[in-house]
């Protein structure tokens, strides 16, 4: 199983040596983590529930409407030879309930407000997270890089785009695919 690190490590290698148009940057990078992130996608649906703590705390202080209906069919046999009689039988109720005070019900919708910043803190929580791990994925990515130049210099071809130095024509690698194909399953392939 792969944990969110190394997806965030893929991602930020494949964005980083990708693509025609030239380095990705950090910004678009983070953008990209936060649609993919399995992580930050638990907390944003974690947010969603909270949030819906206030509306179920609120509904606790309003009236409770119930309603039922019936139908009945009704054979009424006669022994005596007379007619027999058959006839339908309905009913209804609607009932209304409005609690005049209950201490329970506005501690809860308190707590339901209570819940909902817990909430919101906790998903900010996580997208400081999310940016500190996507710094962390993108400057290892970086210094990797330099780590390969200042070990083999200009010289060496390596990377993930081929350069024509005299058109400057960029031309991506088969690593390249690799890496795309990686991180558009948010897999390692």
């Amino acid at each position: 199983m792969k944990t969110p690190k190394q997806t965030l490590l893929v991602l930020a290698v494949w964005l980083a040596c990708s693509g025609t148009a030239g380095a990705i940057d950090f910004l678009e990078t983070y953008r990209l983590a936060k649609q993919n992130d399995p992580t930050f996608a638990s907390a944003r649906a974690s947010l969603e529930a909270g949030l819906e703590k206030l509306p179920q705390g609120r509904a606790l202080l309003l009236p409770v409407v119930n309603g039922s209906a019936n139908t009945n069919w009704n054979e009424a046999r006669n022994l005596t030879g007379q007619r027999d009689i058959n006839w339908n039988s309905n009913g209804w109720n609607v009932t209304l309930t409005q609690p005049i005070f209950r201490w329970q019900n506005l501690v809860q919708y308190k707590q339901s407000q209570y819940q909902v910043l817990q909430a919101e803190a906790q998903f900010g929580q996580a997208t400081m997270d999310l940016i500190v791990r996507v710094a962390q994925a993108y400057t290892d990515v970086l210094a990797a890089q330099d780590n390969l130049e200042w070990v083999d210099g200009f010289g060496k071809r390596f990377g993930l785009i081929y350069v024509d130095f005299e058109t400057l024509e960029r031309t991506p690698k088969l690593s390249a695919e690799w890496f795309r194909e990686a991180a558009r399953r948010n897999a390692v392939v």
